[in-house]
């Protein structure tokens, strides 16, 4: 993949558009390099599509901003369903609910995710030289598995809003401050 220089500031992160797809990227034109945040993006929704017209199963994850992230497909297809589902591949949840809607032989089912462990957010989070993991573990630890999964989510969109130049809140700080709630 290849992106402009002069498009990016000299460091951080942010949403990209590109072929049509948004990604989440970390880049530092510092070093010469632009990388996707793999470690980063963490699988939010998984859906399993089967039908009666062919045997097995497309499994097709979505991110958290639930867009399509990848797909696997351990189906047998002809030619023709190949063709078919590469033209109409859902790109997110809402066309995927479509989809089945639209072709009866189609069915879903959601994976369940595991719920979102601290070393995810701290991760995800990525401010390990300035905030504490260890008063971050105990503010995540108090609070309810809901709010931790609304925190987790929120991350990709506080830091695409922080304006340029400005640092993010330390770990322990976004997590008292219940931005997700604004």
């Amino acid at each position: 993949m290849r992106i402009a220089r002069s498009r990016l500031a000299s460091s951080g992160s942010g949403l990209i558009r590109l072929h049509g797809f948004c990604m989440w990227l970390k880049y530092s034109t510092d070093e010469h390099r632009l990388r996707t945040i793999d470690e980063h993006i963490f699988i939010m929704t998984t859906f399993l599509l089967t039908g009666t017209k062919f045997s097995g199963e497309i499994e097709l994850r979505y991110g958290d901003d639930e867009l399509l992230l990848s797909y696997e497909l351990r189906a047998v297809l002809t030619a023709e369903q190949k063709y078919w589902l590469m033209n109409n591949l859902p790109r997110c949840v809402g066309d995927l609910h479509v989809l089945v809607g639209s072709v009866p032989s189609f069915t879903i089912t959601e994976v369940k995710a595991e719920p979102v462990t601290f070393e995810a957010f701290w991760e995800r989070y990525d401010d390990k030289e300035n905030s504490s993991k260890k008063r971050t573990r105990q503010k995540w630890d108090k609070m309810p598995v809901a709010e931790r999964e609304r925190a987790f989510r929120h991350i990709p969109k506080y830091i695409a809003r922080l304006p340029y130049g400005t640092r993010k809140k330390f770990a322990e700080t976004y997590l008292n401050a219940e931005l997700w709630n604004n």
